[in-house]
């Protein structure tokens, strides 16, 4: 019997930081970035937890996704999006360690 460490697929969708111009005043907004990985998505038991999100408020997440790590450097969640198993799912926490990347979704 074999086992994968990461049998699901998943695709993070995540736009890139803005620019501001102060010679005209204008905004200019980040593109939007692709990472197609590798997964495993576990759903959490009993339809949701609760984890402490960074503004200290707790955060209801229904899926935790591990993958290898990313090394990207990402500077907020907020328009950060993850598709896996035919559906998309806001990003809430995204924490980056030496081996792997976590999610919570």
């Amino acid at each position: 019997m074999s086992y994968k460490r990461y049998p699901n697929t998943g695709t993070l969708y995540y736009r890139s930081a803005g620019t501001y111009s102060t010679v005209n005043g204008r905004f200019t907004p980040g593109t939007l970035n692709t990472i197609y990985r590798n997964c495993s998505v576990q759903d959490s038991v009993a339809g949701g937890k609760m984890k402490l999100g960074a503004g200290g408020d707790y955060l209801d997440y229904t899926y935790f996704v591990t993958m290898p790590k990313i090394t990207t450097t990402f500077v907020t969640t907020q328009d950060m999006t993850f598709f896996t198993g035919g559906a998309s799912y806001q990003v809430l926490r995204i924490r980056p360690y030496n081996q792997h990347t976590e999610l919570f979704i």
